[in-house]
Parts: structure tokens; C-alpha cells; sequence
């Protein structure tokens, strides 16, 4: 509902070399202060890699090679007196009346790579809080969202009237769950995966 940005650079860890290097071309073209977007591509999302690649794949390769443990971030919940306080306008600001042309496009060739390999494909909403959820901006946002979804055949799960999302204490703020609310939301969406597997549309 606004126009695409890039919100969390680490996840340029993922593309190949060739796609950081456009993307990171793409930003630099853009922006205001490039000093500080370069050191934001690089070291921010651990871009550095590439260059202390000789070195840094041994270290971290060494440290898995035999085996190794990740602890679960459990986050806290916040309380209904915390939440109630949260500025639920600043969540909202970015909804526009309309989708952006080319985040509507983007998904659509999402779902035709995805068509390509599942005969099926379905969408999941992660809940908010009901600050959220109820609003008349989200409500709005997300029923666009759901009517494309329907122009392209695909599931939309939804899960805005689950208990979840009237519990503070299932969220860490108010469009981010605890870790207690990722458990529960995750039992929801598993039952919900198990419903469908047995009753395929």
C-alpha cells in the first residue's frame, strides 16, 4: 500500500553477488547521503562479507562444522496499559487509498513463479493487535489486498478474529508478536495447513 522500499538490508545476505551489486547501484543512484547508505548496505547487513570472504567462511564454517545450537529469541509480551499508549498512527501512516503499481506487479510475478511450481498458492496475514486489526485504515488496506489476491486464484489466510489479537501480551508492539504469541500463532496456522491438506479446495 505504499511505495516499495527497502526495509531490513540484511536481507540482501541472500542474493547472489550480481543482484547486490544492482541493488546496491540502484540506492547509491538514489540517495541523499551515500557515506552513509554504503555503510548501511555493507556493514549493516554484513554485505563485508564478500570481501573477508577467504578468512570469515573458515571462521564461521569452523564453528558449525561440528554441529552447533541457536537459542530462541522469546521476546516479552507488553501489557494492555503499554499497548493502549502506542501510537497505532504511526503503524498506519505509510497505507496509502491505493496500491503502489509496482508492489502490485511485484506480486503478481510472485505468484506466477510460484503457479509454476504448486498448483495452489495461499497467502498468510500474521496477526496484529486489535489497535491494528480494527482499524478502519487497515481494514481498508487489507481488503484490497484480499480482492487481488482473489483476481489471481489465490488462498488468503486470515486471522484478524482469533483470540490473538485481543491478548497484549501476545505482542511485543503493536504489529509484532512475543514469543509466546509466535507459538500460539503458529499452532493456528499449523491446524489451519492441516484443515486445507484434508479439505483442498
Amino acid at each position: 500500500m505504499s511505495e516499495p522500499s527497502i526495509s531490513d538490508v540484511r536481507l540482501l545476505w541472500e542474493c547472489d553477488v550480481e543482484s547486490k551489486i544492482e541493488i546496491y547501484k540502484s540506492i547509491i543512484g538514489q540517495s541523499q547521503n551515500k557515506l552513509y547508505d554504503s555503510f548501511n548496505f555493507f556493514v549493516s547487513s554484513n554485505n563485508f562479507y564478500m570481501f573477508t570472504y577467504p578468512i570469515s567462511n573458515m571462521l564461521i564454517r569452523g564453528r558449525y562444522n561440528k554441529g552447533a545450537t541457536t537459542s530462541e529469541s522469546k521476546s516479552m509480551g507488553i501489557t494492555a496499559a503499554v499497548a493502549s499508549k502506542l501510537d497505532k498512527d504511526i503503524m498506519l501512516k505509510r497505507l496509502k487509498a491505493r496500491f503502489d503499481v509496482r508492489q502490485e506487479q511485484a506480486l503478481k510475478e510472485i505468484v506466477k513463479v510460484a503457479g509454476e511450481i504448486a498448483d495452489k498458492v495461499t497467502f498468510v496475514d500474521t496477526v496484529k493487535y486489535k489497535l491494528i486489526c480494527d482499524s478502519v485504515e487497515y481494514k481498508s488496506g487489507i481488503r484490497q489486498y484480499e480482492n487481488l489476491l482473489k483476481t489471481l486464484n489465490c488462498k488468503f489466510i486470515r486471522f484478524e478474529n482469533s483470540e490473538i489479537k485481543d491478548e497484549a501480551s501476545n505482542f511485543s508492539d503493536l504489529v509484532h508478536l512475543s514469543g509466546k504469541g509466535q507459538r500460539i500463532f503458529t499452532e493456528y496456522l499449523c491446524l489451519e495447513i492441516l484443515k486445507s491438506a484434508k479439505n483442498p479446495e
